[in-house]
């Protein structure tokens, strides 16, 4: 299920459950719209998905044909869905066609990552390299240094 909770009462309610997701809820963020957007796990196939909720609890699709799962984020501005496709390679999600393109790769194993506010980095978390790593562009040969 996705829970929705008000911040100023504590108040918690369910905005999705059931059925809606294939193999349950697994990362969530935000655009700047305030836009939901739901990974779920990969069905059977090893086929997962981001989608959005709505207040409502109805789902539409955004990018699919995702084969594992562990970061994910959401540009502030344009919507792209950002996510670890594999050890140290970076996919985005493409708006336009639903499928995913690689981004950067080579950039470690990571398991966390965030845009800054206007969207013009995007900083992760390189778990075994014990250090953070800005990236600022797009290059399919991204190399740490």
């Amino acid at each position: 299920a996705v829970w929705a909770v008000n911040q100023t009462t504590g108040q918690a309610k369910t905005i999705a459950q059931g059925n809606v997701f294939r193999g349950g809820p697994l990362l969530v963020d935000f655009d700047k719209n305030g836009t939901l957007y739901v990974f779920e796990n990969p069905d059977p196939t090893g086929d997962g998905r981001v989608v959005t909720l709505d207040a409502f609890g109805n789902v539409s699709p955004v990018v699919s044909g995702i084969q594992q799962w562990q970061a994910l984020a959401i540009h502030p501005d344009t919507g792209q869905v950002y996510y670890k496709q594999d050890v140290g390679v970076l996919f985005r999600g493409s708006r336009m066609t639903g499928q995913p393109e690689l981004f950067a790769t080579n950039i470690g194993d990571f398991q966390a990552m965030e845009f800054n506010q206007d969207g013009t980095a995007l900083y992760i978390s390189a778990t075994d390299r014990e250090q953070v790593i800005e990236i600022t562009g797009s290059s399919n040969d991204w190399r740490w240094p």
